[in-house]
């Protein structure tokens, strides 16, 4: 498994992301798409945490993609969802 920080430190993680496509065209999707929402790159982030974590993926892991040193950075993007917690009440009716 890689260090902490290693996939970070070899450069930008999205590298075809430049200040322009993030300022400029990115909005302009946005509001294409009909999204009323103010949107920012930090939204991007949350919504990977949330769909990662319907995956099943491990807060852990999630801890680790989002490059957070702790926990508690990481859980502040995480929310149980109506479907997560139908699934719990299901497994505690068996």
């Amino acid at each position: 498994m890689a260090k902490r920080g290693t996939i970070k430190n070899r450069g930008a993680i999205f590298p075809t992301l430049s200040p322009y496509v993030l300022n400029h065209k990115v909005p302009q999707l946005i509001s294409a798409a009909g999204i009323g929402k103010h949107i920012t790159f930090h939204c991007f982030r949350h919504t990977l945490a949330m769909r990662l974590l319907d995956k099943g993926v491990d807060i852990p892991t999630i801890v680790f993609l989002l490059c957070h040193k702790f926990l508690g950075s990481s859980l502040s993007y995480l929310h149980c969802t109506r479907d997560h917690l139908e699934e719990v009440i299901a497994k505690l009716e068996k």
